[in-house]
């Protein structure tokens, strides 16, 4: 494939539009299909994942390097936003002692979940999204399955929990969260969880995202830090760096968007 798009930039067919739209499309095709087979990225059997990912073994690398570095046998683990749960399947052969709690309200998607973690007897799932109260909210569903809080396609109502409305009396070592710009509602609604268990926190920050919605990307990062929490760049070897706020969103915004770890 590499090759033929660079022999069509040599032979100068770029210079055509209808050309360059059909290249286009064809790389989005073959780098956003997704294959219905359990297949390991980053030694993980999880199926549904993009051939991209397949083709380069890895998803997330710093986000995976820092999982792997800091889990405990024993941890139970929130994964938010999971998709078709590939930090869940990964988190659950870490803690052999522990749980991991899964979170995901899109029916397409949750399908997608069941199929992946449904061998897993220590991976909880619930077809359900997270928000600052336990309740119904109107989310935006895009074409592709996606469930965000913006969107022109059409619009459903869903299940929303509150962390410690569920969860309530049970440890929690590690939250991670990619909920397209809730994580702000989410917070609020764990307030007790955090304050009680310190956990980590993976979450990723989307000031292109924020910014669509009339969001401020700063707004998660204000309420951890209120709350005591230090925020780290995450490295390619999983290793931590602090930032500021400031930092952190500058640098997301260069790279649309980053993954983050905080902690106190």
């Amino acid at each position: 494939m590499k090759p033929l798009l660079s022999l069509g930039r040599f032979l100068g067919l770029n210079k055509f539009k209808t050309l360059r739209t059909l290249t286009d499309k064809l790389k989005l095709a073959l780098t956003e299909t997704r294959i219905p087979m359990r297949l390991k990225v980053a030694g993980v059997p999880v199926a549904y994942m993009r051939i991209m990912e397949y083709r380069s073994g890895d998803y997330e690398p710093e986000t995976t390097a820092l999982i792997k570095r800091i889990v405990k046998e024993d941890w139970n683990i929130v994964d938010i936003g999971a998709q078709v749960g590939f930090f869940s399947v990964l988190a659950s052969s870490l803690v052999p002692k522990g749980n991991v709690y899964t979170f995901e309200p899109s029916p397409r998607w949750f399908k997608k979940l069941l199929n992946n973690t449904k061998r897993y007897a220590n991976i909880h799932v619930a077809n359900v999204g997270v928000d600052s109260a336990s309740g119904e909210i109107e989310f935006h569903v895009q074409s592709d399955g996606f469930y965000e809080t913006h969107g022109d396609v059409e619009t459903t109502k869903v299940k929303v929990v509150a962390l410690d409305d569920y969860l309530k009396g049970i440890r929690i070592d590690l939250i991670k969260m990619d909920i397209e710009g809730a994580e702000a509602r989410a917070l609020r609604g764990m307030k007790t969880v955090l304050k009680e268990n310190n956990p980590y926190i993976i979450m990723e920050v989307a000031p292109k995202v924020t910014d669509k919605v009339g969001l401020e990307a700063q707004d998660p990062l204000d309420y951890l830090a209120s709350l005591g929490f230090k925020l780290f760049w995450i490295n390619n070897d999983g290793s931590l760096t602090e930032k500021n706020i400031e930092g952190i969103v500058q640098e997301a915004r260069a790279q649309k968007y980053a993954n983050i770890c905080c902690h106190k």
